[in-house]
């Protein structure tokens, strides 16, 4: 009996359950380990976690939520992400964080985060990342620019 309960306890020990290490699957590239059998897995990290802003996420905003400002700042939060400090962005930013934010987008995605900026900005502006910093920003589009602001390539357009 006891010899009995010495090889039960040997058997279990020695069982794929007991044993959690991982190998290296033979053949396989850098980023593949062997776990059990024919399973394995790749210990690649996921693009949404290297490219942040490439994450796929749903958002609906809540009425406490009237201007773009507002709805980007939601957007970003827990992205790692927040916005530039109105000092060193466009000077025409302040027109676009404080405009009103539209009811068709109080609930957007599924879709890529900066995907999600670009539509609540709209088509005049361009999202610009600081990805050593991680601060996002929007420029307006050279044929947005008010006239007298920037300078223009056909000064035509504003009465010159």
């Amino acid at each position: 009996m006891y010899r009995l309960l010495i090889v039960m306890v040997c058997l279990i020990c020695a069982s794929p359950l007991a044993a959690h290490e991982s190998t290296i699957y033979p053949g396989a590239d850098d980023h593949t380990v062997k776990l059990a059998g024919y399973t394995r897995l790749s210990t690649e990290i996921p693009g949404a976690q290297k490219e942040l802003l490439s994450a796929v996420v749903e958002h609906r905003f809540g009425v406490d939520v009237f201007n773009v400002e507002q709805a980007l700042k939601q957007v970003l939060s827990g992205s790692g992400f927040t916005l530039a400090a109105p000092s060193s962005v466009d000077p025409n930013l302040y027109i676009l964080l404080q405009s009103g934010f539209p009811k068709i987008q109080r609930h957007i995605g599924p879709a890529r985060i900066d995907a999600i900026l670009e539509a609540i900005a709209g088509p005049a502006w361009e999202l610009v990342v600081d990805p050593l910093h991680r601060l996002i920003s929007f420029e307006l589009k050279r044929e947005y620019w008010p006239c007298g602001s920037q300078p223009t390539s056909n000064n035509s357009e504003c009465g010159s």
